[in-house]
């Protein structure tokens, strides 16, 4: 389950800044006004990189073409930028931890020690003396290592494998208290031209994408699958169910597309469950990627992505910019008129329509 704890680590590498948050600059022009109680970590992608290359198969993998070209492709440059949220001061001891080689080194160390001892525990009770004496009558060192790999893929083992290295990951989250942390990702350089004019087209009859797009409404159902299908790709997400609500899609303040959702990771062989939020958009035609995780108490945590950047116009255009005025005398017929249609259309929700509409009638 080291993958799982990649992903974690992944995600808090390197922090180059950390401070108390207010306003802050996550770059491609963008300030966010972040509430107070939280703090956040920076780090741009050339930083990333020089740690990433002290691992020799990670190194491997960054200096590919193909990884290379993908970096090209979606406009990752050395300023893009990684910005991370969180609200105490025990995540910040791991930030820390994390912000080395050396440091991400220990945290490993510490992982394996915590599954250290349950896994030998488990071994040790599942490798009756028939199984042993069949290992020990094999030829060769290569295949033990063989018989074994499989032995841990079949199901029984890797529901009680999983359990435990969930255990271990929980467990280093409840020392850090990393309950709950959002990330903002925003890349330098315009991504490929073709791809940008295609997202256009999403919502039209030109669409370009392999599903049906009769209208912006056909799209979250075939992104939310398409997330859903690539994360269980993995091997850390292939037992998991994701549940997707309070989708949106539309053209914002910026007229780029945006997509936003809430998800809810849930497995049957794991307590390893989590709630958050994702976010995708452009903006100048640079990609914008913003997501948050929460495994404990997420109530009051499930929308700060959406609190963040709706006021800022990235998931909808400004109420106050979609509807039509009149010179004289504020034609209320017409406002009313033009507000229904933007409804209609999916660009309002059900809650914005009723706010505008209530604005205008007062």
């Amino acid at each position: 389950m080291k993958k799982l704890l990649g992903i974690v680590v992944l995600g808090l590498l390197l922090i180059t800044n950390v401070a108390q948050a207010k306003n802050i600059d996550v770059g491609n022009g963008i300030t966010l006004d972040i509430p107070n109680n939280y703090k956040y970590f920076e780090i741009n992608y050339k930083k990333l990189k020089s740690l990433l290359v002290t691992f020799p198969n990670l190194k491997k993998q960054i200096n590919s073409k193909d990884f290379r070209e993908g970096l090209k492709f979606f406009g990752v440059g050395n300023n893009s930028k990684l910005t991370i949220l969180v609200e105490n001061q025990e995540a910040l001891k791991l930030v820390k931890k994390l912000s080395t080689s050396k440091g991400i080194t220990k945290i490993l160390k510490e992982f394996e020690t915590l599954i250290e001892e349950p896994m030998s525990e488990f071994v040790e009770k599942a490798f009756t003396p028939d199984i042993i004496k069949k290992l020990e009558g094999m030829s060769s060192e290569k295949e033990v290592e063989k018989w074994v790999e499989k032995w841990f893929s079949e199901p029984d083992q890797a529901k009680i494998v999983e359990q435990i290295t969930a255990d271990a990951l929980r467990s280093l989250i409840a020392k850090y208290k990393l309950y709950k942390y959002a990330m903002v990702v925003t890349f330098d350089k315009k991504m490929d031209n073709d791809t940008y004019n295609d997202l256009h087209t999403i919502g039209t009859n030109q669409c370009v994408f392999n599903f049906k797009c009769k209208n912006n409404k056909d799209f979250p159902q075939y992104i939310t699958k398409e997330i859903s299908n690539w994360a269980k790709k993995s091997p850390m997400y292939k037992d998991y169910l994701f549940e997707f609500n309070k989708t949106k899609i539309g053209i914002n303040s910026n007229n780029d597309l945006f997509f936003y959702t809430k998800v809810v990771t849930v497995s049957d062989m794991s307590d390893y469950n989590s709630k958050g939020e994702l976010l995708a958009s452009t903006k100048n035609e640079k990609i914008i990627f913003a997501g948050s995780t929460c495994f404990e108490n997420c109530d009051d945590f499930l929308k700060i992505i959406y609190e963040i950047f709706e006021p800022m116009g990235l998931l909808a255009k400004n109420i106050e910019n979609k509807v039509k005025t009149t010179d004289d005398n504020n034609d209320i017929t017409q406002q009313l008129k033009d507000l229904n249609e933007l409804y209609k259309s999916g660009a309002l929700t059900k809650e914005e329509f009723a706010k505008a509409k209530k604005k205008l009638l007062n």
